[in-house]
């Protein structure tokens, strides 16, 4: 007899199991997932994106989230963990994910490549709020590309990311 052994996870046990462990885990709908390892270099990248939309998006409209417990949910129950995120929505103090982000950044690594090019571009395509996703390639090219969330058009960013004032709605 072929039984099913494991059952998926709703969301609500893996945050409270999450919430629990050392490392930051991602949940795939079914189960958790251990996030890779950063390099010196994606830490880097992160904290110069970090820094750059602080800055930039200033006391505008636009906040962005990029410490802990900022999660982006997409289909399903899937729960990523993206290196910032851009919203204009308002947000539950209390939640545990960002509400109507409309820029999902992931800076890339070698190790992470086949999930942030195919698994996260449709994923993130699939939620209505998003506008762009951004993947930085901090390792593999010395001009970091974006990718739109629908997967179809990448282009060099500046060095200097520069975001626009408003982010037209579909």
């Amino acid at each position: 007899m072929n039984a099913n052994l494991h059952r998926s996870w709703t969301q609500d046990e893996f945050f409270s199991w999450a919430e629990k462990q050392d490392l930051r885990y991602e949940f795939d709908g079914v189960q958790p997932v251990a996030m890779t390892g950063g390099t010196m270099g994606h830490g880097h990248v992160t904290r110069n994106l970090h820094g750059t939309l602080l800055a930039g998006l200033g006391d505008g409209p636009y906040k962005y989230y990029g410490s802990e417990a900022d999660d982006v949910a997409t289909i399903g129950k899937t729960v990523r963990y993206p290196n910032a995120a851009v919203t204009c929505s308002e947000q539950k103090h209390t939640s545990r994910l960002v509400a109507g982000p409309v820029v999902v950044f992931e800076v890339v690594t070698s190790n992470s490549l086949r999930m942030d090019h195919v698994v996260k571009v449709r994923e993130y395509a699939a939620v209505p709020s998003i506008r762009r996703y951004v993947m930085i390639e901090s390792t593999s090219s010395p001009h970091p590309l974006t990718k739109a969330a629908d997967g179809r058009r990448c282009f060099p960013i500046a060095r200097n990311l520069h975001l626009p004032s408003r982010i037209a709605h579909r």
